[in-house]
Order: structure tokens, then sequence, then C-alpha cells
């Protein structure tokens, strides 16, 4: 949602057509698919939400505590 905000502020300011972001997230999006090592790096979960997930005890139900 963020990416796709930041998008319309984009278009709407003028700053870059439809057509030049359309162009820029197909070239990205083909260059992360084409290194295998990426794609699976970006499918593991990692960084802060990651470490505090794990910190959960198993079973914990929200509201809980």
């Amino acid at each position: 949602m963020a990416v796709a905000a930041i998008n319309n502020a984009l278009v709407h300011g003028g700053i870059l057509s439809i057509d030049d972001i359309d162009l820029a997230l197909r070239t990205a999006e083909a260059s992360i698919t084409a290194d295998e090592r990426m794609y699976e790096d970006m499918a593991r979960p990692t960084g802060t939400l990651s470490v505090l997930l794990s910190a959960v005890p198993a079973g914990f139900q929200p509201g809980s505590v």
C-alpha cells in the first residue's frame, strides 16, 4: 500500500508517468526473479519482525496476558 501511495504521488506530481513506473517495476521484478538466490533470500523471513515473532512463546494467545 505504501509503494502504491508513493507511485500515485509521483504520477500526480508530474514527476513520473504511469508507464515509467510500470517499466521500473517490471525491470526490478525481472532482475529479482532472474537471480534465484535473491528470490530465496526474499522468501526467507528476516529482520526485526521475524526476530520478534521468534520470541513469541508457542501457544501464545493474544489478550491472554
